[in-house]
């Protein structure tokens, strides 16, 4: 996985309120944090312009952590674990659950370009938010 500046497309159907909603105006930032031999950790910054009945701006922030293992934690800026995967080249399946709606995920990570979709349901809650990353600059992170 590269890190520096990816832009990004989503789009996310929420069936409960039976709306579509785009993304645009986005970049994503990956900067590595701080790192040893066996562990590197990254901060991953996340803006962009939500399109429905309003435009609505919004920021997303989380901690990355590479193991030498190649393995992914993903935490929340609180330090509470979000998902795991074992290794960020390839395909892989996510699951998360958030009080009662249960994320299942899948991550795909290929030349440079990170393909995400989360099917979200819940009591409130019954969405598809798809997300394709594509990496414009920096470097790569050593053994991710």
């Amino acid at each position: 996985m590269y890190t520096g500046t990816y832009i990004f497309y989503r789009t996310v159907d929420d069936r409960y309120a039976n709306t579509h909603h785009m993304v645009t105006h986005h970049t994503a930032t990956h900067h590595t944090a701080s790192g040893t031999l066996k562990i590197s950790w990254t901060k991953w910054y996340e803006s962009g312009v939500l399109h429905s009945l309003d435009d609505a701006q919004f920021y997303r922030e989380y901690l990355l952590q590479f193991n030498d293992d190649g393995a992914l934690y993903v935490y929340y800026p609180n330090g509470t674990l979000f998902y795991t995967i074992p290794k960020t080249d390839g395909t892989h399946s996510i699951t998360h659950m958030c009080g009662d709606d249960l994320y299942r995920g899948m991550w795909t990570y290929t030349d440079r370009t990170l393909n995400l979709q989360w099917c979200v349901k819940g009591p409130k809650k019954n969405y598809t938010m798809v997300t394709v990353y594509t990496y414009t600059s920096s470097t790569h992170v050593s053994g991710a």
